[in-house]
């Protein structure tokens, strides 16, 4: 299994004003706009990461080594699935008809699967990895006014946080890879399948 973005300019979880906001920044700050994207994106990332959660909307490409029965998608929430692809018996790359699979938990934010539809055996897939392709949206919304507060405070938290402490390492002191809180925000949204 691989997950690769495709959105080539996700939108950010806080925006600089919010990140500066966060840093009690005065006007007139040297850093650019573009270095403390930076921040934000890096905090935004490690977030999606550990919650399965996409903050924002961005489409993704998921590859399967075959085509199982229950197709977990580990990105929540899911707005949509635009195809799923598969390598025919022949080597030829097919699309899947949207009547033979069901998408389970389509809007929420508590796991989505796709599935056969009733009386549907999937399709026989050529053996090779890689051979099945499934691209799909997901995120809260469109830009950060979309994302839930804890969630958006969490990135905030995490980018200060790498801004501040910019080294691998603090002589003399103890540097934890993440700021207090963050973990247990974080942890309240982590998608599990039972």
């Amino acid at each position: 299994m691989d997950l690769k973005t495709i959105t080539t300019d996700v939108p950010l979880a806080a925006t600089v004003a919010e990140f500066e906001s966060h840093l009690n920044f005065e006007d007139g700050h040297p850093d650019t706009n573009a270095f403390l994207e930076s921040f934000i994106r890096a905090a935004q990332l490690r977030v999606e990461r550990d919650t399965g959660r996409a903050l924002t909307h961005a489409d993704y490409l998921l590859t399967l080594d075959g085509l199982p029965n229950f197709i977990a998608l580990p990105r929540d929430p899911v707005v949509s699935v635009a195809s799923v692809q598969y390598l025919d018996a022949d080597w030829v790359w097919q699309t899947l008809a949207s009547d033979q699979y069901f998408i389970s938990g389509l809007g929420s934010d508590v796991g989505v699967a796709i599935i056969p539809s009733q009386n549907v055996t999937w399709p026989t897939v050529g053996f090779a990895n890689a051979s099945v392709r499934i691209t799909f949206n997901a995120g809260y919304g469109a830009d950060a006014a979309s994302v839930p507060a804890d969630l958006k405070g969490a990135v905030l938290m995490l980018a200060a946080h790498l801004y501040e402490n910019r080294e691998a390492s603090i002589i003399g002191m103890a540097a934890n890879e993440m700021p207090m809180g963050v973990s247990d925000t974080i942890s309240n949204y982590r998608t599990r399948w039972f």
